[in-house]
């Protein structure tokens, strides 16, 4: 078992407890199956974000400093899936 930071909003239920273990334990899994999601939906925003931009910038005339920030802005998408 290991250690996990349950907040200050959560009591810890008595050690012979079992229902009140259980249902803790649910409320951490609900959290963070909650936050996991939350994070995954941020990151195809972030994504398509970053996608619409480049769309953008490589719709106007050229110029160096308009590719360089395209090539930054790949690398930020790229480094979205490390």
């Amino acid at each position: 078992m290991t250690c996990t930071n349950i907040g200050y909003k959560h009591s810890v239920p008595k050690k012979d407890d079992i229902k009140a273990w259980r249902t803790l334990e649910d409320l951490l899994r609900k959290q963070a199956d909650s936050i996991a999601n939350s994070n995954y939906v941020n990151k195809i925003i972030s994504r398509h974000d970053l996608e619409q931009e480049i769309v953008r910038l490589r719709s106007k005339v050229p110029n160096s400093g308009r590719e360089k920030l395209i090539k930054t802005l790949q690398k930020r998408l790229k480094n979205l899936y490390s």
